[in-house]
């Protein structure tokens, strides 16, 4: 609950990994809400810009050329970060965002003063581009309450300068007050959303890893190896299927427990021995292998794989289970073919259990 609340109140501090991938969808979030505004700023900014150009006006002249270069910034930011959702370099592109909010904070502030000099509302323009930024963007509370008393004061500093007196002090702090609860307030909501967003997508890849997985080994179930069977074809693979030898003996003479732990060390140094392949508790004792690697490096990966399960159980019992495998070379041109390599596979497994245990028999599909 505590956490919770910090969270939502941002006085929350994550991790590092944490707080960059929140940092990462929050810049996802600002370039999103802000490419339609820079557009439209830049839009603005540029005309104008032209307008006073060589009119001999030369702070209306800059103010719009700040502006156009930040919004420029904002939209080349937005363009990248879209186009590269997952990038995990994020610092360019708050960088990006920063100084766009500063060129639309430096054009209010440029055009309150300017409208001062006619004698309009030298409010104005300021008070809208701060409403316009710290209202829609979400800016981590501390960084908005010192940001916010900068620009104020900055402001306030200006007007004294141009001889600017007739305002009330009072309602300057509550405009300040007000700008930096809304920005809190923007920032709770989105922080909330960034949490919730995230906790989903944890839990859609649990339940994604749990329904792929076999619950003992951790390798791929037979639900999985149907999933990535189309991945398979059209591709040079090595089909391999491979059990325990006598493996009844063992649950039955020392108890399930001890079989599982046999299961479990044998799927754990299968996944270690066997590189560029897919590995599937395909039932009982049964493993099925489908790798790419080159048929020679696959049965030197084999010898790999005995000698450590052996080392696995080299801690001082008696009992070192032995494995027959047998394997297919081929490719496969459609689902049915596929599920022919396999059969094969599968037969020379069973003639390794009747010919010669604790070894191993090959062949190339034979179509």
């Amino acid at each position: 609950m505590i956490k919770e609340f910090l969270r939502k109140t941002g006085l929350y501090i994550p991790d590092k990994m944490e707080l960059h991938e929140v940092m990462r969808r929050l810049l996802k979030d600002n370039l999103s809400f802000g490419l339609p505004m820079a557009v439209l700023t830049a839009a603005s900014g540029l005309i104008y810009f032209f307008v006073y150009l060589g009119g001999g006006d030369y702070h209306r002249w800059l103010a719009n050329l700040v502006l156009t270069l930040g919004s420029a910034a904002m939209i080349i930011a937005s363009i990248i970060y879209r186009k590269y959702p997952k990038a995990q370099l994020i610092w360019p592109g708050w960088i990006a965002f920063f100084i766009y909010f500063f060129s639309c904070s430096f054009y209010g502030m440029s055009r309150s003063l300017y409208s001062c000099r006619f004698g309009q509302d030298y409010m104005l323009s300021f008070m809208l581009i701060v409403i316009w930024c710290f209202g829609i963007f979400e800016i981590y509370p501390l960084a908005s309450l010192i940001y916010g008393a900068t620009l104020f004061y900055g402001m306030f500093y200006l007007m004294r300068k141009v001889g600017i007196y007739g305002y009330d002090p009072v309602n300057w702090i509550m405009f300040y007050a007000v700008t930096c609860v809304l920005s809190t307030i923007r920032y709770s909501i989105a922080i909330k959303n960034v949490y919730a967003s995230m906790e989903i997508e944890v839990r859609t890849s649990q339940l994604e890893y749990l329904s792929a997985r076999d619950g003992l080994t951790g390798l791929y179930n037979r639900f999985c190896l149907r999933e990535k069977f189309d991945g398979f074809l059209n591709k040079t693979v090595i089909v391999a299927m491979m059990d325990i030898d006598d493996f009844k003996h063992y649950n039955d003479d020392f108890g399930h427990d001890y079989g599982d732990y046999i299961l479990k060390l044998y799927a754990k140094t299968a996944q270690h021995s066997f590189d560029n392949a897919d590995i599937f508790r395909y039932g009982g004792d049964e493993i099925l292998i489908v790798s790419r690697q080159p048929r020679d490096i696959f049965e030197r990966e084999i010898v790999t794989f005995g000698r450590e399960l052996k080392l696995g159980f080299s801690t001082g019992s008696d009992v070192t289970p032995t494995f027959s495998l047998g394997y297919v070379c081929g490719k496969a041109t459609d689902q049915d073919s596929l599920r022919r390599i396999l059969k094969q596979a599968d037969k020379n497994l069973y003639d390794v259990k009747h010919e010669n245990k604790d070894s191993f028999k090959g062949s190339e599909f034979e179509g």
